[in-house]
């Protein structure tokens, strides 16, 4: 019975590992100094454009092509947060203001996302 019991533990040990494995390998692991606007990105921004910029059914990804600094420079967010944006590359309506947000706010969300577009490749 002893034995048995080892081989359970083994194999129960040995086909875990991998599914955690896999699952911290797709994780991208963020900077700590972009930790705050991670943080207010989430909070006001994931919701439409997706919690990793991927986009959802409210809204565009901004890891996309269309988004990248020479397209879409980072004055662009600013002004898309204070006055909104109409809509002209997606169909999902236009962009309302999000006055909660303050300038400083869009300085540490910008950053993030520009590093989150490099993690795919968006530069």
């Amino acid at each position: 019975m002893k034995n048995h019991l080892t081989v359970v533990v083994l194999l129960a040990g040995f086909f875990s590992q991998p599914a955690m494995a896999q699952s911290v390998d797709k994780e991208i692991r963020v900077p700590f100094h972009f930790a705050v606007g991670k943080s207010l990105y989430e909070k006001n921004c994931g919701e439409c454009h997706g919690m990793a910029g991927n986009g959802s059914e409210e809204g565009p990804p901004l890891m996309h092509k269309i988004y990248e600094p020479s397209h879409h420079g980072d004055e662009s967010f600013y002004r898309a947060v204070s006055q909104g944006a109409k809509a002209h590359h997606w169909k999902f309506g236009d962009m309302k203001p999000i006055p909660e947000l303050s300038n400083r706010d869009v300085g540490k969300i910008l950053p993030y996302v520009r590093w989150l577009q490099l993690q795919h490749g968006i530069k």
